[in-house]
């Protein structure tokens, strides 16, 4: 197949990087008190599904369990069966990089929950200070993504492998101004 006929067969099936992305952050007081929720999302992109190709020994995807074995088992996936010729570089190609392995990377992401304490002025003055804040904040606490598989698409390399999720991450801070 030569390159007219292969660029001739392409589909545009999505952007990668999102066209509509944005947040919100509401805070609320109460006094001395205070809230903070932080939240993003990013709508209109694609990812990869990642597809392991069995064609060579550097294939370790648990995924290849789930292969083609026997006619009919096209029906239930789309891993194909160890190559026993060899690597084939088209054909893994094709394995990889084929409208089958893409799917949405919209999501919706709570990235920041912060509460926080202003100690009043009347009892900072007798000690010589201006303010005093402590607050507590969480980040990363929860994400929805309109996937089948419910992946986190800030995790998803280019070619569809799952790195680590994002972990949480928890702080305590004091702010204390003389």
């Amino acid at each position: 197949m030569d390159s007219a006929t292969i660029v001739a067969a392409m589909k545009k099936l999505g952007v990668t990087k999102a066209p509509w992305t944005g947040g919100l952050i509401q805070e609320v007081r109460v006094r001395q008190f205070f809230a903070r929720v932080a939240m993003t999302f990013n709508f209109g992109t694609v990812m990869r599904d990642y597809r392991p190709y069995p064609g060579s020994d550097t294939e370790t995807s648990a995924l290849v369990a789930d292969r083609w074995r026997k006619p009919g088992d096209e029906l239930t996936t789309d891993i194909p069966r160890i190559a026993t010729g060899g690597a084939n570089t088209y054909r893994e190609f094709v394995t990889r990089y084929s409208s089958n392995s893409i799917m949405s990377a919209d999501n919706v992401r709570l990235s920041e929950v912060m509460v926080g304490f202003n100690l009043p002025n009347q009892y900072l003055k007798r000690y010589g200070l201006g303010t005093f804040t402590m607050t507590l904040q969480v980040q990363n606490i929860a994400y929805w993504a309109r996937n089948k598989y419910h992946l986190d698409p800030s995790v998803v390399s280019f070619d569809g492998r799952i790195g680590n999720p994002l972990p949480k991450i928890y702080s305590c801070n004091l702010s204390l101004n003389f």
